[in-house]
């Protein structure tokens, strides 16, 4: 595996690799080894930020590439998949019928282009809980919303060109939704808050009125 480790400022470095996939692995091994005061994968990489006081980025840097050179392809721990029950009524899914007519399609042929099959969390984005998946087919095209809305309920699925997000918490969103997950994203009271991680393989099964 090529690995390039860029920085960051003063106090972080950026390591990329080949196979983006491998992302949530390379975090993984990199928070193994206790010297790093964050690690944080990312779109194009993994961040891991370093305290200069203890070590030069020289240094750091030499670290970074003796652990990757020992780095093995396992998922270390992270959940490999994931099913998630998705609700797509018109209350649950307000811009889904806008997007079909937007695709020359139906709204049951559009779902079926979106959650007919497994897709992967590429990220945990800008809130706690907060996914992006790629692998959706880039055929089905879809803007942001000129004027985003103040208000969408927790589990509110998301989909631009080539992307979907799921909103962990009510609040404001601008990509089109298209359904709502039933299970809850983002538990700030439970042990492990995250229902999601990068890496995740998630399938969808779809039901068509609300709990």
């Amino acid at each position: 595996m090529k690995v390039s480790v860029l920085p960051l400022g003063d106090d972080a470095l950026e390591v990329r690799f080949d196979d983006r996939s491998l992302r949530p692995a390379v975090a993984a091994c990199l928070i193994r080894d206790a010297v790093w005061k964050e690690v944080v994968p990312g779109k194009l990489g993994v961040a891991v930020q370093f305290d200069p006081l203890d070590l030069s980025p020289e240094d750091a840097r030499s670290r970074v590439l003796e652990i990757m050179q020992d780095f093995r392809h396992g998922l270390a721990g992270v959940p490999s998949r994931i099913a998630l029950t998705v609700h797509v009524s018109a209350e649950a899914a307000p811009d889904l019928e806008r997007l079909a007519e937007l695709n020359n399609t139906t709204a049951t042929a559009l779902l079926d282009q979106v959650f007919g099959r497994p897709v992967r969390i590429d990220m945990m984005g800008f809130m706690p809980g907060f996914a992006y998946l790629e692998c959706v087919d880039p055929q089905i095209h879809a803007e942001r919303l000129v004027t985003p809305r103040r208000h969408v309920e927790a589990g509110s699925v998301g989909i631009v060109t080539g992307q979907m997000c799921l909103y962990p918490i009510t609040g404001p969103a601008g990509w089109p939704i298209i359904g709502r997950i039933s299970e809850r994203l983002f538990d700030p009271s439970a042990g492990q808050p995250f229902l999601l991680a990068q890496g995740m393989e998630v399938s969808f099964r779809l039901i068509g009125s609300d709990p």
